[in-house]
């Protein structure tokens, strides 16, 4: 065979596989390595993060709204398994993974305070009873007399 006979089934090859992948413009090529490098960045303070938090060298502090994360992270300073969790409040671990994945959404509060128990939080609850904003106010205010004059309305109607 010719040694150009012997290439033609390479460059179809070559051909056929560069048409299945088309060349990347270089602007998606940008910015899928600028995301990629974004991923790797979350993924490394996430990492670091969670090295701290199992070293005990962070100090898990917030608010209400963050209560199933600060549950979760103290799951992980007390070295403590799922499975280890959910037998230490007789529940199925599956139940402790789907708290977990939701950091604890659906859970009631009796629950999560039995999970912060459990793992040896000091829970500090703070009420304050707050101002209504004015617009919230203004809106309530609005809502409550147009109901109010409506009502009104159909009583009259009914006389009538």
């Amino acid at each position: 065979m010719a040694p150009q006979a012997a290439l033609e089934p390479a460059s179809a090859k070559a051909t056929a596989r560069q048409a299945s992948n088309p060349p990347v413009h270089p602007e998606l090529r940008r910015v899928t390595i600028e995301g990629l490098r974004m991923q790797l960045k979350t993924l490394n303070d996430e990492l670091a993060q969670y090295d701290a938090i199992k070293a005990g060298t962070t100090k898990l502090r917030g608010t209400l709204d963050d209560l199933g994360e600060l549950l979760v992270q103290a799951r992980i300073a007390r070295s403590w398994t799922q499975a280890q969790l959910a037998e230490w409040l007789e529940l199925y671990v599956q139940q402790i993974q789907v708290y977990e994945s939701t950091n604890y959404e659906g859970a009631s509060l009796t629950r999560l305070v039995d999970v912060a128990r459990a793992l040896g939080l000091d829970l500090e609850i703070r009420v304050e009873l707050l101002a209504i904003p004015d617009l919230r106010r203004a809106t309530l205010a609005s809502t409550s007399s147009a109901a109010g004059q409506s009502k009104t309305d159909k009583q009259r109607e009914r006389r009538r």
